[in-house]
C-alpha cells in the first residue's frame, strides 16, 4: 500500500510536536501547525495551503519528506512556488522573458521558482538534449536566448 519511506514521513508529519490534524476522508487530511493550515493528500504528496481567511492555494505536489522538512522542521528553504504546477500564465512569462534575453536565474526569481525548475521547464519547451546539457548551474547566468542560439 505505502512505501516504507512514505509511511515513515507520514508518521513523522502526523506525530510532529504541535501539529494537529483531522482526517477528512480516506485520502485527505486537514493539518494545523503554528497558525498554518493545509489540505494534505499523503498518498499522492499533494497539498494546498489555506489562508487565515479560508482561501485555498493552488495545488502543490512533492515528496512527503520535502513537506516535512520545509514546513515542520524549517530545514529546507525552498522557493515559494516549489512543487507548484506551471500555469499557462507562468509559461507566457517564461516565453516573454526568453525573448527579453533573461537568464535562468532571473526567470526563476520572477516566477519564485528555483533555477533548476526553470531549466527543466526550458528543456521541455525546447525539447533539445543539447540544451539540457548546457543548463548546468554554471549556465544559470547566461541569457537563455544565447543558449538557444548557441546550438
Amino acid at each position: 500500500m505505502w512505501s516504507k519511506n512514505t509511511q515513515k514521513y507520514l508518521e513523522k508529519i502526523l506525530n510532529h510536536p504541535g501539529l494537529s490534524f483531522k482526517k477528512i476522508n480516506k485520502y485527505k487530511y486537514l493539518l494545523y501547525y503554528n497558525e498554518l493550515k493545509w489540505y494534505f493528500w499523503p498518498r499522492s504528496g499533494r497539498y494546498q495551503k489555506i489562508s487565515s481567511e479560508g482561501v485555498v492555494s493552488e495545488m502543490y505536489i512533492g515528496e512527503l519528506k520535502d513537506f516535512y522538512h520545509r514546513y515542520l522542521t524549517g530545514e529546507l528553504d525552498l522557493s515559494e512556488n516549489f512543487g507548484k504546477t506551471w500555469s499557462k500564465e507562468d509559461d507566457d512569462i517564461l516565453y516573454d522573458m526568453i525573448d527579453l534575453a533573461y537568464t535562468c536565474r532571473q526567470i526563476a526569481y520572477e516566477l519564485k521558482r528555483h533555477p533548476t525548475s526553470v531549466a527543466i521547464r526550458l528543456v521541455k519547451y525546447f525539447d533539445d538534449e543539447t540544451l539540457h546539457k548546457l543548463l548546468t548551474e554554471d549556465m544559470y547566468d547566461v541569457p537563455v536566448r544565447e543558449l538557444v542560439d548557441w546550438r
